[in-house]
């Protein structure tokens, strides 16, 4: 049996990332992701960048969920390194993911601090789920 999460929150990125320095075939840019999502419900990387227009210039401002709803989640942190290997030099990665468990109270928060990823899970507290079970008796 697999285990769900679902992804959400965002990690900007500045400054932005040069369209043209992608590569048009990258599975982070969710154009190339559209046709497999809808046929298959599942993504080829868990992270797309959004692209906005400044000055002119087509440029990747964010890394964000591809995927609203719970799925199992595969090498997210390897992803990440990967996109932070190609283009993290001298760039900043702000803000964070969560990877919401099906157990309530699984969270699993990622972040970037000097350029590595890092990951940090929390899990419901036994001692506090045993309290409130008291508390129906």
């Amino acid at each position: 049996m697999s285990y769900h999460f679902r992804l959400t929150g965002e990690l900007a990125i500045n400054p932005p990332i040069p369209l043209a320095d992608i590569p048009p075939t990258s599975t982070n840019l969710f154009h190339n992701q559209a046709f497999y999502v809808e046929r298959y419900n599942m993504p080829l990387a868990h992270l797309a960048y959004e692209i906005e227009k400044i000055d002119g210039a087509d440029v990747a401002t964010s890394l964000r969920p591809v995927m609203k709803f719970p799925y199992k989640l595969v090498a997210l942190t390897r992803e990440l390194e990967e996109i932070l290997a190609a283009h993290g030099t001298g760039r900043t990665f702000t803000g964070e993911l969560e990877q919401l468990g099906e157990e309530p109270g699984h969270v699993i928060t990622i972040t970037v601090m000097d350029g590595q990823v890092v990951e940090e899970e929390e899990e419901a507290d036994d001692d506090q789920e045993g309290a409130e079970e008291g508390e129906d008796k």
